[in-house]
């Protein structure tokens, strides 16, 4: 049974897609979904973390995710009681495997840009890497 859907979005069509199926089965299922927004930063030292660009303290990060949440989850076709959302900071395959692995997750629906094995062996996806990894079945929308 389907009770906890972990929904890992930014902004891109891929991830609102992903969004709209996964609401789908929730409410077909009763589920609990978690959307979760991962500010990507570098390495960082002294509490201050590298950006592509200038130093940026986190919370900045943490705000314009909850902004990204929040722009997203305003539109009608994602309204759901049963619906938490996150933000964190750090790497993005990182965050989305824990949080799956904390919340006890039962299913992940992530989007995927489906650049294929070739390209994502070179670009590095996210999408693959977290289905390697995660503790659950993984359903890539795209």
């Amino acid at each position: 049974m389907c009770e906890k859907i972990l929904v890992p979005l930014n902004s891109s069509p891929y991830s609102k897609r992903a969004l709209k199926v996964a609401l789908k089965i929730a409410r077909d299922t009763g589920a609990k979904v978690t959307v979760l927004h991962v500010a990507h930063v570098s390495a960082g030292f002294g509490g201050w973390m590298l950006a592509a660009g200038p130093m940026i303290w986190p919370p900045k990060f943490v705000n314009d995710g909850e902004e990204v949440l929040k722009s997203i989850l305003s539109d009608q076709d994602f309204n759901y009681e049963r619906i938490e959302s996150k933000v964190s900071v750090g790497n993005p395959v990182e965050t989305i495997v824990n949080t799956a692995k904390e919340e006890k997750t039962d299913l992940l629906v992530m989007g995927t840009r489906g650049l294929g094995r070739l390209t994502g062996l070179f670009l590095g996806s996210i999408s693959q890497r977290v289905v390697q990894d995660a503790p659950c079945p993984v359903l890539l929308i795209k």
